[in-house]
């Protein structure tokens, strides 16, 4: 089970989770909160891509 989100309505994905990981990671502040906010990045393809 991944962290919870709150205010959403449905769960991240593994590569959500992932990319705020790295986000966190690679002290991106900004993105770190985008993610926590919306669900998403704008990389999440990419991260995906580049894990595989």
């Amino acid at each position: 089970m991944g962290t919870l989100i709150p205010n959403t309505q449905r769960q991240p994905s593994v590569e959500e989770i992932a990319a705020g990981r790295d986000a966190v990671a690679t002290g991106d502040v900004a993105l770190a909160a985008q993610i926590r906010a919306t669900g998403r990045g704008p990389g999440d393809a990419a991260a995906c891509n580049r894990q595989h």
